[in-house]
């Protein structure tokens, strides 16, 4: 039950929690939607702020003899990303268990924001849950500037549009190489053994969601926790680690993967 990924042109590129391929403005989805439309007032995931040339000061040249400073070998700052709790029915042990999951892989500061209700517009009174793309916009107003990514994290069913359906459930929904995505631990119960299964099954998710926000597309690769969840929740289920393809992708891009970290789920069949 994953959700609808599309890469969009830049500044915004979206995916769909939805388990299974649709398009949609050239989204892709898994299970539970993981792409949607994107929101031209949302920021960008990154921008450059070139100076103008006219805003460029001139200086005279250093002299020959003139001393070169020593290039900084500060380590640049980690990066942000914040886990936003939304509405009452999400357990502390389930948010606890995203960070963990986070952590086994990716290099960032992992931080909690205090849990917040969920916004009214985004209620979906026909079928008594929440849009998820109205989610992602209230996501992305509320990131803090220091902010690199956001997941928000609801026990609430979500849901979006897929066709042919006008309102269609998920697991989830992400932006491309953006900055926000959702999930919901409200799929992850469904013929789950336990609350453990449950809770293994929303890590896997968030992990994949934001491997979604950092560029990477579906995976081919069985066992890869980004593989395409076909339309069931159970995908989940016979999947592990990131894939060396998709570590790749992600050290190419600039995002170095944790090392030396415990994944805090068992080998599918252990």
């Amino acid at each position: 039950m994953y959700a609808l990924a599309v890469p969009l042109s830049k500044p915004l590129a979206l995916v769909m929690l939805l388990i299974g391929v649709v398009a949609l403005s050239m989204t892709t989805s898994c299970e539970s939607v993981r792409t949607v439309a994107p929101n031209p007032e949302a920021r960008p995931a990154s921008a450059a702020h070139p100076t103008p040339r006219s805003q460029i000061p001139t200086e005279p040249l250093a002299s020959a003899s003139a001393p070169v400073p020593a290039a900084s070998t500060a380590p640049a700052p980690a990066r942000r990303l914040y886990i936003h709790p939304l509405g009452p029915a999400l357990p502390d042990a389930d948010a606890e268990f995203v960070q963990r999951s986070l952590a086994a892989f990716y290099t960032m500061d992992l931080l909690l924001l205090p849990r917040s209700p969920l916004p009214r517009d985004a209620y979906y009174a026909p079928r008594s849950r929440y849009r998820a793309e109205k989610l992602l916009e209230h996501l992305q107003t509320s990131l803090p500037e220091d902010g690199f990514r956001v997941l928000g994290l609801t026990g609430h069913d979500i849901s979006t549009t897929k066709e042919p359906y006008e309102d269609w459930g998920i697991l989830g929904l992400a932006t491309v190489d953006g900055e926000a995505c959702v999930i919901s631990t409200f799929r992850t119960k469904k013929g789950a053994k336990s609350p453990e299964h449950a809770r293994i099954r929303l890590g896997k998710t968030a992990v994949h969601e934001i491997g979604h926000t950092l560029g990477l597309p579906h995976c081919p690769n069985q066992g890869c926790l980004m593989e395409d969840a076909r339309g069931t929740v159970a995908t989940t289920d016979t999947e592990y680690d990131l894939c060396p393809d998709c570590r790749a992708k992600l050290e190419a891009a600039g995002y170095p993967l944790a090392t030396g970290t415990t994944i805090p789920w068992p080998r599918p069949g252990e």
